[in-house]
């Protein structure tokens, strides 16, 4: 196991989205994922991270550019150039595999069971195979298995182009979460919410190739709208303890961060995954709710 294990759970705690080719990422339009949020005296930068691409990119948009050279410090949600590949193994094994003698089938319903496993039979994939594994973590083995087939590159992205360039710079990056505190709340739910969590994505695994060029349509040009629509399509009751406790809870938790990095009096560049910045409920509304000035650039 490597280091993509990990970035598996970036697609899966902010966004699937991709460039459209080519090497050097320009915006479509006047509009950008990015925002300046100010006070009198200091102010500090949000970009909406994009964490998959198919090519290594080597610039992006000259706004961007210069929020970053503007920064003194880079902050991410978690530094993926240091996270070690033996700690998430072991995590793994303890919490995304079964006891020996328990398997899947015992924590899904029977209807549930059985549409995945006709489902994955049409991709040629055994379910018997997969029988050790807790529905989470094969959620995040089947989104991995779409994207590689998709052409799309885990190690590359918005993330880890800044993490490289700040290393370069000498630049101080501070991690807003961790690689353990994403994954325990991954691997925390309960069995009814994994198996809606896993239902949807065998249901959906022929439509992520076309979400993603959406996401991505979105983030070019700074459609929020179109952003908000696309990372909550799920409105199902038993879903909304997920979208609460991975996406608005820490929402809420960043905030906080984000708001401490205002009162620095240092600049910040802050990197997250773009689905925690729409909606009424995230980052970029809850600034705006404590009364900073908040401009999309």
């Amino acid at each position: 196991m490597n280091k993509k294990t990990y970035l598996w759970v970036l697609l899966i705690v902010g966004l699937l989205v991709a460039s459209c080719g080519g090497f050097t990422l320009a915006q479509d339009s006047n509009g950008h994922f990015l925002w300046e949020i100010s006070t009198v005296h200091t102010k500090a930068y949000i970009l909406g991270s994009v964490h998959v691409f198919p090519e290594k990119i080597h610039q992006l948009d000259p706004v961007i550019e210069a929020a970053y050279q503007e920064s003194d410090l880079l902050a991410v949600e978690v530094d993926i150039t240091k996270v070690e590949p033996g700690e998430i193994q072991q995590f793994i094994f303890e919490k995304g595999t079964y006891a020996q003698g328990d398997g899947l089938k015992n924590h899904l319903s029977p209807s549930s069971y059985s549409e995945i496993q006709k489902l994955l039979n049409t991709k040629g994939i055994d379910i018997e195979r997969l029988n050790s594994f807790r529905p989470w973590f094969i959620h995040m083995i089947l989104l991995n298995v779409e994207l590689q087939k998709a052409g799309l590159d885990l190690n590359n992205g918005i993330d880890r182009y800044f993490l490289d360039k700040a290393a370069l710079d000498n630049k101080t990056i501070v991690e807003m979460e961790s690689w353990d505190f994403q994954l325990n709340l991954l691997s925390s739910f309960d069995d009814s919410v994994q198996e809606k969590m896993l239902l949807d994505t065998v249901e959906n695994l022929d439509n992520i190739a076309v979400n993603i060029n959406k996401m991505v349509s979105a983030w070019r040009i700074g459609d929020t709208v179109a952003m908000e629509e696309l990372v909550y399509l799920d409105q199902d009751p038993n879903m909304q303890v997920y979208f609460e406790k991975f996406f608005h809870e820490r929402d809420r938790l960043m905030t906080a961060k984000i708001e401490a990095y205002i009162k620095s009096g240092k600049t910040y560049l802050v990197v997250v995954g773009s689905g925690h910045l729409v909606g009424s409920k995230g980052i970029i509304s809850l600034l705006r709710q404590r009364g900073y000035t908040v401009r999309q650039l």
